[in-house]
């Protein structure tokens, strides 16, 4: 017989997985109140489904799942109303559909999460009812297949990081605009030609990551991003640099290498940076206007005027 802790916030109750060779995991609880636990972890067991004792646990606000093998969460995962943070880390979910059959009952599942950690699994679609997660502050949805974002996602009107890189995302709807909180944003290693004007509601936004997409220019809304101290966009199209980016007062970090850039404008004077990455490009001559800038790291390597030695 194979036993295996599972994590909890209090010492002393100590919760066990057990299963025999033919036997399912079954929960042995020793000194235990279920109503005690708060943080309960069960990663890294093997399970392709969630046992129904789970639901015992009303208290938890803390659930852990990852490293698991999880295709779909059922209804004592989905039951516990207390939950706050999520982690479902590295598994092989394909779907969260009964968080939609359970809102058709009339049940709202989470109302109270704050953080959902879903990265590495084969999500592609969101269901309807997370527009009910208004008290969302944190979402990780990286190493997914998502395509596309529902409009349920205006909801989250208190999101304040958001990590949707690694998808296969063509674009972001409108709804984004009501992310008013957001501070950080990972939307790198996507399939986005286009950024909707909507995202110059992220006024409180600091770091940006649109690396690794496909990217020909920004809406200029990006210049009411004035809180912006990080911007990635390497790895696009771009041919110039976008004409908002020089309205941003804070911003410190611009990585723009790996584009189809050919010059640098005077305009990029009026920004503080220390950090400008220009890298694979195709700048022919090295822009004097570089010499004027009070920059702490300057990058150029792999353009065409580093290659002659300029």
């Amino acid at each position: 017989m194979s036993v295996a802790p599972i994590c909890v916030s209090q010492s002393r109750y100590t919760i066990y997985l057990t299963r025999g060779e033919s036997t399912p995991w079954r929960l042995t609880v020793a000194g235990g109140f279920f109503d005690k636990v708060e943080v309960l972890r069960v990663r890294g067991h093997g399970l392709e489904s969630m046992p129904e004792w789970l639901n015992r646990f009303k208290n938890v606000t803390f659930l852990d799942l990852s490293e698991n093998k999880l295709q779909y969460l059922n209804w004592a995962v989905f039951s516990l109303k207390n939950i706050e943070t999520i982690r479902v880390c590295h598994n092989k979910l394909t779907q969260l559909d009964g968080i939609d059959m359970l809102a058709r009952k009339g049940e709202k599942v989470w109302l109270q999460v704050r953080n959902v950690f879903f990265p590495s699994n084969f999500l592609s679609s969101l269901p309807r009812a997370v527009s009910h997660w208004n008290q969302l502050e944190q979402i990780d949805l990286s190493y997914n297949r998502f395509s596309s974002l529902p409009s349920a996602i205006r909801g989250w009107s208190e999101l304040r990081m958001a990590n949707l890189s690694h998808n296969e995302l063509l674009s972001l709807p409108q709804e984004v605009g009501f992310w008013e909180q957001l501070e950080e944003i990972d939307l790198s290693h996507n399939k986005l030609t286009f950024l909707p004007v909507t995202m110059g509601c992220w006024t409180k936004v600091k770091k940006c990551n649109l690396s690794q997409n496909q990217l020909e220019d920004l809406p200029d809304h990006i210049k009411a991003c004035q809180e912006l101290e990080e911007l990635d966009l390497s790895n696009n199209f771009l041919r110039r640099i976008p004409n908002g980016i020089f309205s941003l007062p804070k911003l410190r970090v611009l990585n723009v290498s790996g584009n189809l850039l050919e010059s640098v404008p005077c305009k990029i004077l009026t920004l503080s940076l220390q950090t400008l990455n220009l890298a694979s490009n195709k700048i022919m001559q090295r822009p004097s206007v570089l010499d004027r800038l009070q920059l702490k790291e300057l990058i150029l390597g792999g353009n065409p005027c580093c290659m002659k030695g300029e």
